[in-house]
């Protein structure tokens, strides 16, 4: 019993590192001891955090689809989200492009991945990034707001789950890759699948299409971006796996805002 407590209150810190990495919202800190080992743990909840983030999202959207127009709808919930997660990936996004876009060399590309300055190729990306989610939310029917928002956040964070998988936290960066990326195992790849498609279960009961559709668009970014930060920085990189994540997210929302 003693056994079973203990791994309940250590999931249950996980999931609550989850939440604090990847939102602003504030959790109770764990033992001081544990935190380094709860964050460890934390990316196999990454696809219901994102679950819950699209659904309030989403929730956000359709609320205000009743009080203003649908593309002000859509701006306005984009905003909520920026302020819920910090900017975390649209950050990421913005800094990925900047340093994979503008860097000629490795050496160059993992120094502007150091540089806290926005570029032009940063500006370009986060801007055509937000558009493509903008337009894709605004499309969407009514009806699917909540559930799509849903299936493309637990979708996004999974992709940056599977991309930790695949490719070993980048040499000497102290980054999300480095503290997390190296201890995530097929038991927690496993775990986090499952709860993709949990988050996913509401949109798979109204657009079941939509969501492979989507599912296929999102693994577009992961291979690209994974191959990109392999071949340039050795690993993964926090930035590009924020990038794969928001990247992925918007790429689902245009395959329900699609029209058959």
């Amino acid at each position: 019993m003693r056994m079973a407590e203990t791994a309940v209150r250590r999931e249950g810190r996980a999931f609550l590192s989850a939440i604090g990495f990847l939102t602003r919202v504030r959790v109770p800190a764990g033992p001081a001891d544990t935190w380094r080992a709860d964050l460890a743990r934390a990316p196999r909840y990454f696809p219901l955090v994102g679950g819950l983030i699209g659904a309030l999202t989403g929730l956000a959207f359709w609320a205000c689809c009743h009080v203003v127009p649908v593309p002000l709808a859509a701006a306005l919930a984009l905003v909520f989200e920026a302020l819920l997660t910090g900017a975390f990936h649209e950050d990421a996004l913005a800094d990925y492009c900047d340093a994979f876009g503008g860097g000629q060399t490795s050496a160059r590309v993992l120094e502007i991945l150091k540089d806290s300055r926005l570029g032009s190729y940063g500006a370009l990306g986060l801007g055509l990034g937000v558009l493509v989610r903008w337009s894709a939310m605004a499309a969407l029917p009514l009806g699917l707001i909540i559930p799509a928002c849903m299936a493309a956040g637990a979708i996004g964070r999974f992709g940056a789950v599977l991309a930790m998988r695949l490719l070993p936290p980048a040499p000497a960066r102290e980054s999300l890759s480095k503290d997390v990326g190296a201890r995530i195992s097929d038991r927690a790849v496993v775990f986090s699948t499952g709860l993709a498609v949990l988050a996913s279960v509401p949109a798979l009961l109204v657009a079941p299409v939509a969501v492979f559709v989507g599912i296929g668009l999102a693994v577009l970014p992961l291979a690209y971006i994974c191959r990109a930060m392999k071949r340039v920085a050795g690993g993964a990189v926090g930035d590009g796996l924020g990038a794969i994540t928001y990247i992925a997210q918007a790429l689902c929302l245009v395959a329900f805002a699609a029209r058959p």
